[in-house]
């Protein structure tokens, strides 16, 4: 980085001086960035070459963190098997701000239909997000065919 430019300030050499810590400061703070990203970048490539489950579980994860679900629901469903909620269960529905009912559902982590490289928290075999709009509609479809009658 050129430091000549702050010279050419018509401002007392202090505060030249003070100018030109700050761009000293300012590399040094984006070289200790830069290393702090190098490192992850390490450990992320790590992951992948030894673990690479790991970061294509990272949208499950997600989806399942999304909607409240426990560290150790999350952690059992990594196993990839199917399980299913018991009666009474709620998951959140970041959509509609609401706990919904998934008392009964079976829950799974698997891979992504759409994206063979990741996967994704599955509800009664669909994507979870689907499976609440889904669930909205057959409520909605319900109460309209309540009031009709």
């Amino acid at each position: 980085m050129s430091y000549g430019v702050l010279h050419i300030m018509k401002a007392s050499g202090s505060c030249t001086a003070i100018a030109l810590w700050d761009l000293q400061q300012l590399d040094r703070q984006k070289k200790q960035e830069e290393s702090i990203v190098r490192g992850h970048q390490e450990t992320k490539d790590l992951i992948q070459r030894f673990f690479p489950e790991v970061i294509s579980a990272l949208p499950a994860i997600r989806d399942c963190i999304k909607v409240k679900m426990p560290d150790n629901i999350i952690t059992a469903l990594l196993d990839g098997r199917p399980k299913s909620f018991k009666s009474g269960a709620t998951l959140y529905d970041p959509d509609a701000d609401k706990d919904v009912d998934v008392g009964n559902v079976e829950v799974q982590i698997k891979r992504d239909p759409t994206d063979d490289n990741n996967y994704r928290l599955h509800l009664g075999g669909k994507r979870v997000f689907q499976w609440f709009k889904e669930k909205w509609q057959s409520l909605k479809q319900t109460v309209s065919r309540g009031i009709r009658r």
